[in-house]
């Protein structure tokens, strides 16, 4: 679906149906049958097996917007891997999980898939021929067993090797599985889960997803959300329901306009460019009267981007939404849904500013990097995005990386404490480091440029010769830079670092950048992340300029050309 206008005069159940459809319409055949090694008997793509209920609705008529209405053969491939499904798992109730590029397997649950499952044979069981409809129960149960078994030793004594957000996948698909079969055990394990899950989120509205990404968090918990709400949906367990709308609270305020996560305070993930808006948030936030505002929001900004290949989300819980939905307003048009507004959050030192067609973030969280498997830090503490340019700096941290620190006094970039507050068209934070306070203030000057003011203070004596103002430039790659007599776009062969008392310009595509102190240039600046290797760094380069704060205060200019 492409950003026309006529996506604006869509409703919200008709938007879900229609990408439903879309989705549904894409490469059915590779989810539904595709992807086993029977020799090794390993699934070598687990992560769309939900896919099959989104099919079921389809093929039924629950989803009627779609070719599949009828089909026989798209049904047949639903059985069929079910029937795939069952006799690859082992008797403790997992499968194998085959990496394609070597022979390593790991046992896995379908964590993510399981809930949908459970949906498919608790709406559609009567469709699938009775011997294949046994082997399915058992296959569930099976599953369903260890789940209980895990939520039970968590619930015991708080031990888990798994995200929250697994967990939570996991939970939900108990719950489901006890109304399915009346097993009231496993609903009360879940519920009591969920008890907990809720005495958990903070004030905010997120959760800490496990010891090493403690928060905030945003893009983690899209996830915690989506099974937050399955379980809801089907329990309408107020206190359940009281998470969700406190999530939408946070989730509505850190968004970036085109529906994504802001991340500059979230630990562990990085904006990437041309990422879709979370259909997660949509799904969950869609089910629920109270919260459906921000489900328009988001799919506001769904219905500006061309569909993308987003299966997964898309039919976990997308249905779900679709079948709460009688009748919904309008999609908000882009000038509706992106009002005007400043808001600082309860509890974390985080601050937005949205002043069209600007909005900027300055976190003041801080976390110190530790010798655990992620070393995640926090030390990128804005990010700026333009309507016509999409994010143009910052976008979250990195993981334990000193050089995409946004301030650096000779060993220290970590800071130890902060406050950040926000009024209506500005944001100013303050950071400590050591015996050093750090201060960075955002200021709109018009629709086309804003200026940003870093200065530093020592407690005594003078500042580190190497102490820098730095921003970040995430989506650098292709765009040409161009300063003084020089010009070179920005590619996989370029490489320079570059340090010029001369320049205090320079532009990058169409964002020009102006200060009262020279330029520090550098590219590719490729940030350490476990999730990209060697292989892809490239395309998550980012364009990296600093400051000298040595000399006393700096200012920036930033201006849209």
């Amino acid at each position: 679906m492409s950003g026309n206008t006529s996506t604006t005069t869509l409703t919200l159940n008709h938007h879900l149906a229609s990408r439903i459809a879309a989705t549904i319409d894409r490469g059915i055949e590779s989810k539904l049958v595709g992807g086993f090694d029977f020799d090794r008997q390993v699934d070598l793509t687990p992560r769309d097996r939900g896919t099959a209920y989104g099919v079921a609705c389809c093929v039924f008529g629950i989803i009627p917007e779609t070719r599949l209405l009828g089909d026989r053969k798209a049904w047949a491939m639903v059985t069929r891997l079910v029937d795939t499904l069952c006799s690859h798992q082992a008797e403790d109730g997992s499968w194998g999980w085959g990496n394609r590029e070597n022979d390593k397997v790991w046992r896995i649950h379908y964590s993510f898939s399981l809930p949908s499952l459970v949906k498919l044979l608790a709406q559609f069981g009567d469709e699938f021929e009775p011997d294949l409809r046994a082997r399915f129960e058992k296959m569930i149960r099976r599953a369903l067993a260890y789940h209980r078994d895990y939520g039970t030793q968590f619930l015991r004594d708080g031990s888990r090797e798994i995200g929250l957000n697994i967990l939570t996948a996991h939970m939900a698909a108990l719950w489901l599985g006890g109304q399915l079969f009346n097993e009231t055990p496993w609903m009360d394990t879940a519920k009591c889960f969920f008890q907990h899950l809720a005495q958990a989120q903070s004030a905010d509205g997120f959760w800490p997803d496990d010891e090493d990404h403690t928060g905030p968090a945003t893009l983690y918990n899209t996830i915690t959300l989506r099974h937050l709400a399955e379980y809801a949906a089907a329990s309408r367990d107020p206190t359940a329901i009281e998470c969700i709308e406190r999530a939408a609270r946070f989730h509505d305020m850190f968004g970036y306009p085109d529906g994504t996560c802001v991340e500059t305070f979230d630990e562990r993930n990085r904006y990437r460019g041309q990422q879709q808006a979370r259909t997660s948030l949509i799904t969950a936030f869609a089910i629920f009267d109270t919260t459906r505002h921000v489900a328009e929001k988001y799919a506001g900004a769904l219905a500006d981007i061309e569909q993308t290949n987003d299966d997964f989300e898309l039919t976990l819980l997308t249905v779900d939404a679709y079948r709460a939905l009688a009748s919904c307003n309008p999609i908000p048009k882009p000038t509706d849904r992106l009002a005007n507004y400043n808001a600082s959050a309860p509890t974390i030192p985080a601050s937005v500013c949205r002043a069209t067609p600007w909005q900027f973030i300055g976190s003041a969280c801080t976390r110190h990097n530790h010798a655990r498997r992620y070393h995640y830090d926090l030390q990128n503490h804005l990010s700026i995005w333009h309507d016509q340019l999409g994010l143009v700096l910052g976008g979250g941290n990195s993981l334990h990386d000193p050089y995409f620190s946004t301030f650096r006094f000779r060993g220290h970039y970590l800071a130890d404490r902060g406050t950040t507050t926000a009024d209506e068209n500005s944001v100013r934070t303050t950071l400590a480091y050591g015996s050093i306070t750090a201060t960075f203030n955002i200021t709109v000057l018009n629709d086309r440029s804003l200026q940003i003011d870093a200065r530093a203070t020592p407690a005594t004596g003078k500042l580190p010769a190497d102490s820098q103002f730095s921003l970040h430039f995430p989506q650098a790659r292709g765009q040409t830079i161009t300063w003084q007599t020089h010009r070179e776009t920005l590619g996989p062969k370029t490489r320079f670092a570059m340090y010029d008392e001369n320049i205090q310009s320079m532009q990058l595509g169409r964002c020009r950048v102006e200060t009262d102190r020279p330029l520090h240039m550098d590219w590719p600046c490729m940030p350490i992340d476990i999730y990209n290797p060697p292989a892809r760094a490239e395309q998550d380069a980012v364009f990296r300029v600093a400051v000298s704060l040595t000399e006393g205060p700096t200012r920036i200019r930033l201006t849209v050309e």
